[in-house]
């Protein structure tokens, strides 16, 4: 039998998702518009990237109602993967597209860490594995791990934009510490599910992260706050060197 998931879960894991696409595809759309005269490529984007964050959450909640993402039978290949494909797009864009990138390196750190507050939803994972529907191994690293790091990123989006001296090397570490926590989820999802891949919690294994609606999470939340955290990292080593530059560009004074 399947594991039960309570109604309020379920209905918050849907508007979560909806709440976390429309904040990202309103945020492109003024970070474009604020550009100074942008270029018809960057104009471009403004339209296509929200209807592409759109397109992504809808091809996750279609094919995760439909059962695409379950690993029956468990010997199949793990589809859950094909929803890190628009994590891979994204990146190669910010490296090879100057429109793209033009636009994210418009995007205020802090908002680009700040956003990941809805990180705090991840504690339904413990609230989960309370009720017995979730194994520890999976729900305690995953859910402590994005509610630390959701209820954090307020503080150091406040630090950026109060420009405090602690702001950069608290921007770096947390932005190291979501991605570890992301990819130990992961790696706990994939070690806990049915599957070739399962080496854990064979006796409660990790069915829900597949079902729906919970499978948005992996499908769409986490490929997106990955690339969030790729975008602040490449924002922050850019800032860096500017300053590098600027320092050694001053004169000597005599």
């Amino acid at each position: 039998m399947e594991p039960y998931v309570p109604p309020w879960i379920e209905s918050t894991t849907i508007v979560v998702s909806l709440l976390i696409a429309v904040v990202i595809g309103v945020g492109f759309v003024r970070r474009a518009q604020s550009l100074p005269s942008p270029r018809p490529a960057t104009r471009a984007w403004s339209r296509v990237g929200p209807v592409v964050v759109a397109l992504w959450l809808l091809a996750a909640f279609i094919l995760g109602n439909q059962g695409f993402f379950r690993p029956i039978p468990p010997n199949r290949f793990p589809t859950i993967i094909l929803g890190f494909i628009p994590l891979v797009v994204g990146y190669a864009l910010l490296l090879l597209s100057p429109s793209f990138r033009a636009i994210v390196t418009a995007t205020p750190l802090a908002w680009l860490i700040g956003v990941q507050f809805f990180r705090t939803f991840g504690l339904v994972f413990v609230i989960l594995y309370a009720g017995g529907n979730l194994p520890g191994v999976f729900a305690l690293p995953a859910g402590i791990g994005d509610g630390l790091v959701g209820i954090t990123a307020p503080i150091v989006a406040y630090l950026l934009l109060t420009q405090h001296s602690w702001a950069r090397p608290a921007a770096l570490l947390w932005n190291i510490a979501g991605i570890v926590d992301l990819a130990v989820a992961m790696t706990m999802g994939f070690l806990s599910s049915p599957g070739p891949l399962q080496l854990l919690a064979r006796d409660t294994p990790n069915v829900l992260v597949t079902a729906f609606p919970l499978v948005l999470v992996p499908t769409f939340a986490v490929p997106l706050f990955l690339l969030l955290h790729l975008f602040s990292l490449h924002e922050l080593r850019n800032r860096a060197l500017g300053n590098r530059i600027q320092t050694g560009s001053r004169p000597a004074h005599v």
